[in-house]
């Protein structure tokens, strides 16, 4: 009897070894599956591209922050400039729907991964993102204090052009900042440029054409174009001081990463020596 208890007993350990034994090794076929590369390629390949979404979320967000700030001033400027509400409920719905393509395709932009580790400083975004769009509030309000008090515009014709200054500078302001240093840094996603061109595109048929709003002069829509890409550079300029005084700005040579599909394996990854 003792025998076959002990026979037993060796039998159940042997087979508590194997199991572990097992677990040992299907966890190791896990780990493989994840580190896709021979040494330290496969852990900077996965730091990286944590590096780069952060930097696509980042100017997201600032974007987000610059539109809250911009729109409600820009309305109570309107309103004080004309007497009335510079845009209809319906103009608010088309800005909101032709910002919100351009703003979903900033998470397939081409960036730079950051040199060093990141750390997520709200209070800072939110100062950057005050002086950006303080910038982009004076160019909206300028440009209908052109069209108010210089060309003469009817309160219908206002609200149009309140309607396009307001894409147009938003496609400016996303240009700048999504670039940490100046905005030919790095060229954009194609998926970016698409829908800034189906964006101007939309909204100057829109103007021109008269479709749910008084139209414009296709030289006036033209001519806030230029504005906006002139007003574009200029924020340029503006943003790289405030950028680096804020600690946003990137330091070192990094080159852009360019994703075509997100997935770590197609990661740029330093290769050991």
């Amino acid at each position: 009897m003792r025998r076959r208890r002990q026979r037993r007993a060796g039998a159940t350990s042997g087979a508590d070894r194997r199991r572990s034994l097992d677990g040992d090794r299907r966890r190791q076929v896990g780990r493989r599956d994840v580190l896709t590369e021979a040494g330290p390629a496969g852990i900077v390949a996965a730091v990286k591209e944590g590096r780069i979404t952060f930097q696509r979320i980042q100017t997201y967000t600032l974007n987000a922050i610059i539109k809250k700030i911009v729109t409600v001033l820009f309305l109570v400027a309107g309103l004080i400039m004309t007497g009335q509400a510079i845009l209809t409920p319906l103009l608010m719905v088309i800005v909101m729907v032709t910002g919100d393509f351009l703003s979903m395709s900033l998470t397939t932009d081409n960036v730079r991964p950051s040199p060093k580790p990141n750390s997520w400083r709200i209070g800072t975004l939110t100062m950057a993102g005050v002086v950006m769009g303080a910038c982009l509030l004076a160019f909206c309000t300028g440009v209908l204090a052109v069209g108010r008090f210089r060309l003469n515009l009817g309160t219908e014709a206002l609200r149009t052009l309140a309607f396009v200054v307001l894409v147009f500078g938003s496609q400016a302001t996303i240009y700048a900042i999504r670039e940490r240093r100046h905005l030919w840094g790095t060229r954009p996603s194609l998926l970016l440029a698409v829908s800034s061109v189906a964006d101007i595109a939309i909204a100057s048929t829109l103007a021109v054409g008269g479709i749910a709003m008084t139209p414009l002069p296709a030289l006036l829509v033209g001519g806030t174009l230029v504005a906006a890409a002139a007003f574009a550079f200029v924020l340029d300029f503006v943003k790289v001081p405030v950028f680096a005084r804020l600690g946003i700005a990137q330091s070192g040579r990094n080159r852009p990463v360019i994703h075509g599909t997100p997935g770590i394996a197609k990661t740029e990854g330093a290769r050991p020596s």
